[in-house]
This record gives structure tokens, C-alpha cells and sequence, in this order.
């Protein structure tokens, strides 16, 4: 029978190593597998430029109640609520504008699926211009979304 494995208290979340290239650090192989194919082509990107913030922070406005060792329920004190941001990889532009949005993701951590959806929540109702978000897991991934959006870029001249 396997055993369920607990993750300790402060242990990165993250599997990825963090690799210089080009005076750049990334956080996996597979980012700069796609910086070195995106810098093969002459699309207009830019590397974890924007940071979005999708949930601000709260404030304790309330008080919180919950059951403790010594009493069934009692107020405890709050902590302020950090916010919920979000970093993608890389961004294409087109004239100055933000069109499509490259996240690239081998082992995805437990809070990227909430992170996600939260962008995908602001996108829709803060990029106006932005017409695709990639997620690509592998290298050839990578390489078909390139090839989309430089098959997109040409039917449009």
C-alpha cells in the first residue's frame, strides 16, 4: 500500500529549477524552450512583464468564529487576506497591443486551476484586445501554438 505524501510546512510547491538564459531567470526548461523559439520568429513579446491582480486584499472588517481546544466557539482575531495575483509567461503583442498571452506549464501547482479561472474572470472583462491564452505543457505544444499564432498573424496581412 502506498503512503500519502505530506507535504512539510515551508517546502516549496514548486517543482520547477530556476535557470538564467539570456541574463533571464525562468522558472523551468520549458519557458526558455519557448523564449528561444518565440526569439526565432519576429512576433513582438515580452517576458512575465504585467503582474494582474485578481482578488485585492482584505482588510479584517468582520469578526471570525470558530471552534477551539478550550471553548465550542470563540472569536479569534483575523489576519489581513493577501491578494490573489497572477504573473503569465509571456505576452504577444500586435501594434502595441496585447493579443495573445503564453502560460507555459509542465506540473501545475494545486493553486493554479483557482488562478487561472480568476484570470480568465478578469480577461474577459479587462483585455479588450486579447484574442487567445495558450497553455502549453510540453515542447511540442510550444511549437503548435507558435505556429497558430504565426499562421493567425499572416491570414490577417
Amino acid at each position: 500500500m502506498r503512503r500519502k505524501y505530506k507535504r512539510k510546512k515551508g517546502v516549496k510547491t514548486s517543482r520547477g529549477n530556476k535557470k538564467i538564459y539570456d541574463g533571464i531567470e525562468f522558472a523551468s526548461g520549458l519557458e526558455i524552450y519557448c523564449y528561444k523559439e518565440l526569439k526565432k520568429t519576429d512576433l513582438d513579446f515580452k517576458y512575465e512583464e504585467i503582474s494582474y491582480t485578481l482578488v485585492d486584499p482584505i482588510t479584517r472588517g468582520f469578526e471570525v468564529y470558530k471552534k477551539t481546544k478550550t471553548k465550542p466557539y470563540s472569536s479569534v482575531k483575523t489576519k489581513n487576506v493577501l491578494k490573489i495575483s497572477y504573473k503569465p509567461d509571456f505576452f504577444i503583442y500586435d501594434k502595441g497591443k496585447l493579443v495573445y498571452i503564453i502560460e507555459t506549464k509542465g506540473h501545475a501547482n494545486e493553486s493554479f486551476p483557482i488562478r487561472v479561472k480568476l484570470f480568465y474572470n478578469y480577461a474577459i472583462r479587462r483585455l479588450k484586445y486579447l484574442k487567445a491564452y495558450f497553455l502549453p505543457s510540453n515542447q511540442k505544444e510550444v511549437d503548435e501554438t507558435i505556429k497558430l499564432i504565426q499562421d493567425e498573424k499572416s491570414t490577417r496581412r
